[in-house]
């Protein structure tokens, strides 16, 4: 789903939206530090593979063939078992280090949100009473101009003037983020799954699941998999911090349908405290079926 700049009052995550951590490659250093062994080991095999295949080019006959072939069977079957080593190495200490950030048991969380200026607020609503009137011409705009990460160009059928829609993308970065109030988070979990229960403070997470070995996280909205890590030297809400995100995205700008689902979880790196920021939407025929925000900050036993 392309995003649009000027609604990142909605608390989208990434790509336009309310952060935009760049990719954290020192936990990819450390992923491969732990798979020295295997690395080695699939090196050894791949130049193995190479020379038996340069020696079969330079051409054999009979029962060199043969033999040739038998043994380069031999090494393919080698190759695919560390390269499958490998990969698993490297994904079971990606788990490891998302269990990290993770909430246990009963965990008391400070509940959080997002605070705009006065002025942006009275902007915002200029802006969505203008765009509902014409929901068509909306679409096919952001169909036409949007790009990524880029606020859309102005049009007076905004219902700002120029100078007001300057503002408003102004006023959009001066948000901050606060304690809005607590919340107890439930977390039944084994070696693997992890489930949520919010309780009436966090009806939302309620039912959210993540499971390690397959790396994913199963919303209402869909099933999350390929957790990127992520990383922010600091920006207006959360700050600087490190952790990973899932990410998912489908749309039909044609129908008017869409769902756009982020799930990130980490470390705060001024506090040391962990957080959890998830949000949900879903659209149907242009109409808001779901939209989800929750931020959460906890200290993890």
């Amino acid at each position: 789903m392309r995003r649009v700049a000027c609604s990142s009052a909605k608390a989208g995550i990434i790509r336009g939206g309310e952060i935009r951590p760049e990719i954290c490659v020192r936990q990819f250093r450390d992923i491969q530090k732990s798979t020295n062994s295997s690395r080695e080991k699939f090196a050894k095999i791949w130049e193995s593979l190479n020379r038996e295949t340069r020696r079969q080019r330079r051409g054999a006959s009979g029962g060199e063939v043969e033999i040739e072939n038998a043994e380069m069977k031999k090494l393919l079957f080698w190759f695919l078992f560390f390269v499958s080593a490998f990969y698993s190495d490297a994904q079971t200490n990606l788990s490891i280090e998302i269990g990290k950030h993770l909430p246990i048991g009963k965990c008391d969380v400070d509940v959080m949100g997002l605070t705009y200026p006065k002025r942006f607020l009275a902007l915002s609503e200029k802006l969505q009473i203008a765009v509902s009137t014409n929901k068509n011409w909306w679409l096919n705009y952001i169909k036409d101009n949007a790009k990524d990460g880029e606020p859309l160009p102005y049009s007076p059928k905004f219902g700002l003037t120029k100078e007001e829609y300057s503002e408003y993308l102004f006023l959009a970065e001066k948000r901050t983020l606060g304690k809005v109030g607590d919340g107890i988070l439930q977390v039944k979990t084994n070696a693997v799954d992890y489930e949520f229960d919010g309780g009436s403070t966090l009806p939302d997470l309620t039912g959210i699941k993540i499971n390690l070995k397959e790396l994913t996280v199963t919303t209402p909205f869909a099933v999350l998999k390929n957790p990127q890590p992520e990383e922010s030297q600091g920006g207006p809400a959360l700050g600087a911090f490190s952790g990973y995100q899932w990410n998912f995205e489908q749309d039909d700008i044609e129908k008017g349908n869409g769902t756009d689902v982020s799930f990130l979880i980490g470390n705060l790196k001024e506090s040391g405290r962990q957080f959890i920021y998830y949000k949900g939407s879903m659209m149907k025929s242009n109409n808001p079926i779901s939209n989800v925000g929750v931020v959460i900050f906890y200290d993890r036993k």
